[in-house]
């Protein structure tokens, strides 16, 4: 599989490296969101999507619900749009 050029390295609290494709950056509200999806799983027709708010070049959890629960929102919308 070739891989796009928007991959990002993460690595999570046990200290393994997971690759994850940059599927689309997102404005809402002023604030950007990155979508993401494993690496292995970003050409599948059902990927699971991380999304991330992107401060200063660097992609930080949501930690707010209700912040998180907004952007949800405003992708579905767009998606049935």
């Amino acid at each position: 599989m070739d891989l796009p050029e928007d991959i990002i390295t993460m690595v999570d609290e046990d200290g393994n490296e997971e690759d994850f494709v940059v599927i689309d950056i997102v404005e809402i509200h002023g604030k950007q969101y990155a979508l993401l999806a494993k690496a292995e799983e970003a050409e599948a027709e059902e990927a699971n999507v991380l999304i991330m708010r992107l401060e200063n070049e660097t992609l930080v959890n949501i930690d707010d619900e209700e912040e998180f629960n907004h952007v949800v929102a405003h992708l579905e919308g767009h998606a049935h749009a």
